[in-house]
């Protein structure tokens, strides 16, 4: 039986500083509500099998940084608001942010050395899993 939790996660982050999430047990569970609750043009972009697998990226990067499955969630929710393809316009130092997490040109390519082997092409930037991998490497840096 699912039990639903409401969790008030507070953050400094960008210009918003409260995001709510309804949760479940399951991360996939909690996924497809917040993909649901998102607007209607960023559900279009979803399919099945990219929340399961993006639910699976959640669920390791998690267990692998000790990072909460929520507290990734309202992350991924105040950075793109659940848009797997969401590319920023150009920061003050004439970078990007691409993806589900929103990784910056500048940094990313390092990460995406340490983390995947290779070098990260725009179209890996835009994958959900990638970006919730690369996710887990800037919270290992932050520590």
């Amino acid at each position: 039986m699912a039990r639903l939790l409401t969790i008030l996660l507070t953050w400094p982050v960008a210009h918003l500083s409260v995001a709510v999430l309804t949760i479940t047990e399951s991360t996939g569970h909690q996924l497809a509500r917040c993909i649901r609750d998102a607007p209607v043009w960023t559900r279009r972009r979803w399919t099945n099998d990219m929340v399961r697998r993006t639910a699976d990226a959640v669920d390791d990067v998690s267990r692998r940084t000790g990072e909460p499955v929520s507290k990734m969630l309202a992350l991924i929710k105040v950075e793109s608001r659940f848009n797997p393809r969401d590319i920023s316009g150009r920061n003050r130092d004439k970078s990007r942010d691409y993806g589900l997490t929103q990784q910056n040109s500048y940094y990313v390519q390092t990460r995406c050395r340490r983390v995947l082997r290779r070098r990260c092409s725009r179209r890996d930037l835009l994958d959900p899993v990638v970006s919730v991998r690369l996710m887990g490497a800037t919270f290992r840096e932050c520590r």
